[in-house]
């Protein structure tokens, strides 16, 4: 039995409706007797035909009573003889990078802000990488345009963009968890580690990051962390709050301060 996610993708580049699946795989399986048996060839071109097959054989059940979609389909069947795209990239080396990896797809939005170059009221201008020619270009689009490219791409409420199989399916994971850290080499990996309090993940996500005053465009420095004020009243375990700063009920929350150079004002 091997691991499997995948993560649905619907847009390209270009904040085009370019729908793919990034899939992440185990490379091997759990056997019956706890044993982890490796597989290390991936055939591509079979894989391409097995994708093919299956995502259409489940179009055409899905779409039974519309004949265009039909034709469609068919049509999809004899054009792509060779099967469908499918990239079978090289293995990670450890559970760390193949942790990288499903952070980056799994929380990816269709574009990150430092691609939005301008914006000067009525057009956006944004940058990307074609992946046809591997060079940089620049797409112009009107705000209204914009705004109905990127709006294609949020998901429906309480849809789901990410599925898991096998191993990592949600109903198995606690009952083949002991064997995979058994069998695995990797053990020490795959060992569940201690969330760190809100206040330490926080201070990890944002203390890297540069600040610059938008009105001077001079270096700001983190100075402190304040939590919004807590409103429904709910008590606070002790020892869960930042040394010298824990939050009281009703009161402000946890407040960070270090010892750095004042804030730029």
């Amino acid at each position: 039995m091997p691991g499997v996610m995948a993560t649905v993708h619907t847009f390209g580049r270009d904040l085009g409706f370019h729908v793919h699946v990034h899939v992440l795989c185990t490379a091997g399986g759990l056997r019956e007797d706890g044993v982890w048996q490796p597989v290390k060839i991936f055939p591509a071109k079979q894989y391409r035909r097995l994708w093919q097959y299956y995502l259409l054989k489940l179009l055409r059940q899905k779409l039974k009573g519309d004949r265009g979609a039909q034709r469609l389909i068919g049509s999809l069947h004899r054009k792509y003889s060779g099967g469908f795209i499918v990239n079978v990239m090289s293995q990670y080396k450890n559970g760390r990078k193949a942790a990288a990896y499903c952070c980056r797809y799994t929380g990816r939005p269709p574009i990150s802000e430092k691609r939005i170059l301008d914006y000067d009221g009525e057009q956006v201008r944004i940058g990307y990488k074609d992946y046809r020619d591997g060079q940089d270009k620049e797409l112009v689009l009107s705000a209204d345009e914009f705004l109905l490219r990127l709006l294609q791409h949020v998901w429906p409420r309480y849809q789901r963009a990410v599925h898991y199989y096998g191993l990592y399916q949600p109903s198995r994971r606690k009952q083949h968890f002991r064997k995979v850290v058994e069998a695995s080499r990797y053990a020490q990996q795959a060992l569940p580690v201690p969330a760190l309090p809100r206040w330490q993940r926080l201070l990890l996500a944002v203390g890297v990051k540069e600040f610059v005053c938008q009105k001077c465009q001079q270096a700001m420095v983190l100075d402190k962390i304040r939590f919004r004020k807590r409103s429904y009243g709910a008590q606070v375990s002790k020892g869960t709050g930042p040394p010298g700063g824990a939050g009281t009920p009703g009161g402000s929350g946890p407040q960070l301060t270090l010892p750095l150079s004042p804030v730029w004002i």
